[in-house]
């Protein structure tokens, strides 16, 4: 296949620096090519070796498919293998791996101040000599702290100094991290968000190439907006119920059960856009007026809906049975209607030839606003590109999305009961 000019470049720059380093991260906006980038690095990483072994680690379900297409479409000459990152401990590391591409791995490896399971199952694929190329979008979106875990997996990063053991993170935050106290209804534990960015960068730098739409050449604006549902009387009831009681029991023996502020929150934001996995009862249909909205505002148009819940997804498969999971047959289709989980398709799905991607709900996480609302772009894309987060008249959905698009900050048990007033009488009751 054909690259575009700003692709062989890029996959030259982190040749280069694979070769002094054996560590690359590459930080590229969606839809800039980060995948065929990368196969295009182990090419010429490869050069005129007789073989040579490249492990591609992503996210499993359209991500892991995504790549596959991107592997029959360039039609690489060294061996590469496709895995996901909880299978990892799968992989037959003899031979060893010449190059291992870890995909969105600020998704994946990035927890601190433990090592995550991932983590440890892709430590035990690298050796000292295997080169790493990580690719993501947006490596640190909630702290720099992100970092260190994400460069340690592989033995050449800028903090290889500071091992793999456990406790290397801990060592490694006494010189790159303000570590303060941060107050749980368990105890006062260390939080070590607040890391030292000009000290960080200062290591990382070499390490990392970055790389935008706007170098790439992308002129398309996104037009997001948000649209206005009113739910039945009885929804918002239940919500005020739940608020009140903390527990609700239907005349069909539903029991819903809210005896933690983080149940009482998913529960809430569950029944604010029509449905509720009950205790005892399993996932139960209560309001579609989102549902009805979709259906009277968008008819005739080719759309992608980003839900949260599972109960959203068993109600939109419902009422939209021309549906699927998967980005490709979406996209070779005229009619079909893209149904995707917000979180795990908010990176590596394309979506490309939909009409307007439809928020049905929205996610407490910053990052999943941040990074879903570009699955539209593609240097293709000719018109704008068009996202609309439904919203609940009074309800928790719009709260939180002020939160996540305002201030770019997760939405928390905290502000929660701030929002709703429930803070001193939560405490009284013991749920925080």
């Amino acid at each position: 296949m054909q690259l575009r000019d700003y692709q062989q470049e890029n996959a030259e720059k982190l040749r280069m620096m694979l070769v002094r380093n054996k560590c690359a991260y590459f930080v590229a906006e969606m839809r800039t090519g980060k995948t065929i980038t990368a196969l295009h690095v182990a090419t010429l990483l490869m050069g005129e070796q007789p073989t040579f072994r490249v492990l591609f680690i992503t996210k499993k379900g359209n991500p892991a498919d995504s790549v596959k297409a991107d592997i029959e479409m360039y039609q690489p000459d060294y061996y590469i293998e496709v895995i996901n990152y909880e299978s990892c401990h799968k992989v037959d590391t003899h031979p060893r791996w010449d190059l291992i591409i870890t995909d969105e791995a600020n998704e994946k490896i990035s927890s601190y101040p433990k090592q995550s399971e991932n983590f440890k199952k892709v430590h035990n694929l690298f050796d000292e000599h295997t080169h790493h190329l990580l690719l993501s979008g947006s490596p640190h979106p909630e702290s720099m702290s992100q970092l260190f875990h994400q460069f340690q997996v592989g033995y050449n990063g800028p903090f290889a100094d500071f091992g793999h053991k456990k406790t290397a993170f801990y060592q490694w935050a006494k010189e790159y991290v303000n570590v303060t106290k941060k107050e749980y209804r368990h105890g006062i534990v260390n939080d070590y968000s607040d890391a030292k960015k000009e000290e960080i960068m200062d290591m990382v730098g070499r390490f990392m190439l970055t790389f935008t739409q706007k170098q790439a050449g992308f002129e398309i604006e996104v037009n997001e907006r948000r649209e206005y549902c009113t739910p039945k009387e009885s929804t918002t009831w239940l919500v005020k119920k739940l608020m009140k009681d903390r527990v609700y029991e239907g005349k069909t023996g539903a029991v819903i059960l809210a005896d933690s502020v983080t149940k009482l929150r998913q529960k809430v934001h569950q029944i604010t856009s029509g449905t509720i996995i009950t205790d005892n009862k399993g996932t139960v249909e209560l309001d579609t007026f989102k549902v009805d909205h979709i259906k009277r505002e968008y008819a005739g148009k080719k759309i992608a809906i980003f839900y949260k819940y599972v109960g959203e997804y068993d109600m939109l498969n419902n009422h939209f049975p021309n549906n699927t999971k998967s980005d490709q047959e979406f996209n070779a289709s005229n009619d079909m209607v893209f149904l995707g989980q917000m979180t795990s398709n908010r990176s590596g799905v394309n979506l490309m030839t939909a009409d307007t991607l439809i928020y049905f709900n929205v996610d407490d996480s910053c990052t999943t606003y941040i990074q879903g609302r570009q699955r539209l772009s593609n240097l293709k894309r000719t018109k704008p590109i068009d996202v609309v987060f439904l919203l609940t008249i009074g309800g928790i959905d719009e709260k939180i999305y002020n939160i996540v698009s305002q201030q770019k900050a997760n939405y928390s048990n905290a502000v929660f009961l701030k929002d709703f007033g429930l803070g001193q009488q939560t405490q009284q009751m013991g749920l925080f």
